[in-house]
């Protein structure tokens, strides 16, 4: 069933500020890539057009018109220009620009709520993937992010001039075909693209990020996931070790390439996520759990878990500041009663 308007979205808030947005997107997109790759992004065109695109994005959560126009209708071509606008030269690079536009989108629509119910912000996630998947679509469509051929120019001054050919156009459904390529392609290879946890010692693998964060001057988030009451699910029997492994596969399902976790106890997870800032990943908490609650029960009761952010460098410059930042997070958080 196709994710429904959301009526409930702060879009009022959130369409004062459309450069707000686009500035964030910016510096998103600035902070996920090599410092050699920066000119690569448009940023006077960005500027001067994701504004509106960002203000598109944010009434459709809202609106089925909305939607349209994005989809079909007068803003179909700006949504078509996402790709472009941030530099993205691969069909892979548009749909990267594209999530990265919606984290963006996501982390102000929660800035914006207040004690949202887990059922308000499961509409507003799926909503908002919907709107961001007909950007990219769009985007693919209309050619971006595909380099033009370069034609074969003649060697030696005496060839003929027929001999050079015409610079192919790109053709519309070859976007398509990527999409449906990609689709198609065995489960395997998909599921190895992705972050997987691992048992391990969380304190190394955080050293090792900062350690590199520190060379490429780049934000890293540290998120502790601990689900609430493990160890007395542990000790209650298969189906509760069950309903411990599915809380785990929903975190592991919302992880993204690039990002890393260990888990140090069962259901215990620690996350590590490069080019993230605070916002960002208070909304991968979010995100996560809703997911447990949706994924995993006990006895009829969805099982929930805290969270504890840290991230680097404003809150700590090494692993052990880190570790012990989101500690205190994750503590304050559960004694708050806050998830």
């Amino acid at each position: 069933m196709p994710a429904r308007p959301v009526a409930d979205a702060p879009v009022a808030a959130l369409t004062a500020s459309p450069d707000a947005l686009a500035r964030d997107w910016l510096v998103a997109l600035l902070a996920r890539a090599p410092l050699s790759d920066a000119a690569s992004v448009p940023v006077a065109e960005l500027a001067r057009e994701a504004p509106a695109l960002c203000g598109a994005i944010v009434r459709a959560l809202a609106s089925e018109p909305e939607l349209e126009r994005l989809a079909q209708g007068d803003l179909a071509a700006l949504a078509g220009r996402a790709g472009a606008l941030a530099g993205a030269g691969s069909p892979a690079e548009v749909v990267e620009a594209v999530e990265v536009l919606r984290g963006v989108v996501w982390a102000a629509v929660l800035g914006e709520l207040r004690r949202p119910d887990s059922a308000l912000v499961a509409d507003l996630a799926d909503r908002l993937a919907a709107v961001t998947s007909v950007v990219t679509m769009a985007s693919l469509r209309s050619g971006a992010g595909v380099a033009p051929v370069e034609p074969t120019v003649p060697t030696s001054a005496s060839a003929p001039r027929e001999a050079v050919p015409d610079v192919p156009r790109w053709d519309p459904t070859d976007a398509a075909r990527t999409v449906q390529e990609a689709a198609d392609a065995p489960e395997p290879q998909v599921r190895d693209l992705r972050p997987r946890i691992h048992d391990g010692d969380p304190l190394e693998h955080i050293a090792q990020r900062v350690a590199d964060h520190r060379v490429d001057h780049r934000t890293l988030a540290v998120l502790l996931v601990e689900l609430d009451g493990a160890d007395r699910l542990m000790l209650a029997g298969e189906d509760a070790v069950g309903a411990v492994q599915a809380a785990e596969h929903a975190v592991e399902g919302l992880l993204r390439q690039g990002d890393g976790a260990r888990r140090d106890g069962p259901g215990r997870i620690w996350i590590t996520l490069p080019g993230t800032g605070p916002a960002g990943a208070r909304a991968l908490a979010l995100r996560i759990s809703v997911a447990v609650e949706r994924a995993a029960s006990h006895r009829g009761a969805p099982l929930t878990v805290s969270s504890g952010i840290a991230v680097f460098p404003g809150d700590a410059l090494d692993a052990e500041g880190l570790v012990d930042r989101a500690e205190e997070a994750l503590l304050r958080a559960r004694a708050g009663g806050v998830r």
